[in-house]
């Protein structure tokens, strides 16, 4: 990547983003483990914990997540200097900046910047969000979670 791409302010947001990760993996551990214990208490108790863990998961999780990762690349790249408001290589100084709020809220937008990124910084592949570490972690801890958390069910109900 291009260093006059790249901000040295950006590991605030980055820290943020390691700080939920981790809180949100925690939350996760803590109901499974309260799970474990109850789990030959009461089926409805622990259908009950499974559906908050996953209602937090899909509802809290990969959407705060996502969002944090976004906000992260909005930073790291400096997008706000670079970019106007409607997702355009800035070519004046005194066009309206692209704000986090549209970068992160509006798909096409945030798909235009990044195929521009890709063109100005001569990647191989497309700029995305969705780098390949991401992807493991945003992607693959919550649906393993998910996956164990169907196991857990099907263990309360004696399907398994």
């Amino acid at each position: 990547m291009d260093e006059k791409f790249i901000d040295d302010g950006w590991g605030i947001y980055e820290s943020n983003l390691q700080a939920y990760r981790s809180n949100f993996l925690s939350s996760q551990s803590i109901m499974l483990a309260i799970g474990a214990i109850l789990i030959d208490a009461s089926a409805l108790v622990s259908l009950l914990l499974s559906a908050i863990a996953l209602i937090q998961m899909f509802y809290v999780w990969i959407p705060v997540i996502h969002y944090r990762a976004i906000l992260v690349d909005f930073h790291k790249y400096r997008l706000n200097e670079k970019f106007t408001v409607n997702g355009e290589w800035k070519t004046r100084e005194d066009e309206e900046p692209l704000t986090e709020l549209i970068y992160c809220k509006n798909k096409k937008i945030r798909k235009n910047v990044n195929y521009i990124i890709s063109q100005k910084v001569s990647r191989e592949r497309p700029f995305s969000n969705w780098r390949e570490t991401r992807r493991k972690i945003d992607i693959i801890i919550p649906l393993s979670m998910t996956f164990i958390w169907i196991l857990y069910d099907l263990h309360v109900f004696n399907l398994i």
